[in-house]
């Protein structure tokens, strides 16, 4: 089985790399949108989503290795914050 590559070419005749779905975050969002907690969706879209929206942030946050702790605290605050309200909770 190939690997990912991140720069650069892939091996000549290596597979491309397999994007899954976060299958556990896909069931908690089906659960909630199955009991109208959560506007109703595509679960796994949502899931994919909602997993690169926090990767983004993690990105950030070690790209950023100086950003004080308090803003740091409110950015991941905020980013939650918004992400859950983009699920249309009640």
């Amino acid at each position: 089985m190939g690997r990912p590559c991140f720069c650069g070419r892939a091996r000549q005749g290596a597979p491309a790399p397999r994007r899954g779905k976060p299958p556990v975050l896909t069931a908690l969002l089906r659960r909630g949108m199955d009991s109208g907690l959560f506007t109703p969706s595509d679960p796994e879209l949502s899931a994919q989503a909602l997993w690169t929206a926090v990767f983004g942030l993690a990105a950030r946050l070690v790209l950023e290795p100086g950003l004080p702790a308090a803003r740091r605290e409110a950015l991941i605050g905020r980013h939650i914050e918004i992400l859950i309200r983009g699920l249309g909770t009640r």
